[in-house]
């Protein structure tokens, strides 16, 4: 893309033509992990001044997207969240001990949320003991949390790693843009964003992909 732009800017109209066109075209992508491409055109070309086309304020709202959208990339080390369980307890998602962390942030009355619980009960039951945890985040605050607690219990969730934030003091909704709910985000052993924004019906298939590479990759040399 940096290529294409430079041989075109010489032509200010293909220049904004083609810049606006991959802006969108990425920025809308169904395909996971192209974000980083709308992360870097805006960085690069819109945040540097090169779009005097665009309004201050459009401009000014593109920028804290992708200030958003920066810390939780694919490959990136997902940010730490303090959150606690349901009897207080502080706990924050980097304390947790897995070779993969599923985190699922939801809220109970979202029908899409409702949907992915069965599939999410049935994969965490399946990979519990393949070193996978699930860390979960509720995304109700203040005297709205109990019906977190409630959805858990009426659900059966309770063998996940169940937590809230009352105050949004972590401001997770806020980092992992789950305004929208569900999210989920695969994390490797080091917290390290593997896969995101995909459907809890993908997550069996995903997962076995991932232990079967990890598996392959740690076949000693010599053998196959």
């Amino acid at each position: 893309i940096d290529k294409i732009l430079s041989l075109v800017k010489p032509a200010p109209k293909t220049f904004k033509y083609y810049l606006d066109h991959i802006m969108i075209t990425y920025a809308s992508s169904d395909i996971v992990g192209m974000d980083a491409v709308y992360v870097h055109v805006v960085d690069k070309y819109y945040s540097k001044k090169a779009t005097p086309w665009v309004a201050d304020e459009d401009l000014a709202e593109m920028k804290d997207d992708i200030s958003r959208r920066k810390n939780i990339l694919i490959g990136k080390i997902a940010p730490d969240i303090k959150m606690q369980l349901q009897d207080g307890t502080p706990i924050s998602l980097h304390e947790v001990k897995a070779d993969y962390t599923v985190v699922y942030l939801w809220q109970p009355g979202c029908s899409h949320c409702k949907k992915s619980i069965p599939f999410m009960k049935d994969f965490y039951l399946k990979f519990k003991d393949k070193g996978v945890e699930l860390f979960t985040g509720c995304t109700k605050i203040t005297n709205k949390v109990s019906e977190c607690w409630k959805y858990v219990e009426e659900n059966e969730l309770g063998d996940w790693l169940n937590t809230v934030d009352p105050y949004l003091q972590s401001r997770f909704v806020q980092i992992y843009m789950a305004e929208k709910t569900p999210k989920i985000f695969i994390l490797d052993d080091e917290k390290r964003i593997i896969m995101k924004d995909i459907d809890a019906t993908q997550l069996e298939d995903i997962m076995n992909s991932l232990l079967e590479e990890n598996k392959k990759s740690n076949v000693p040399s010599g053998r196959s």
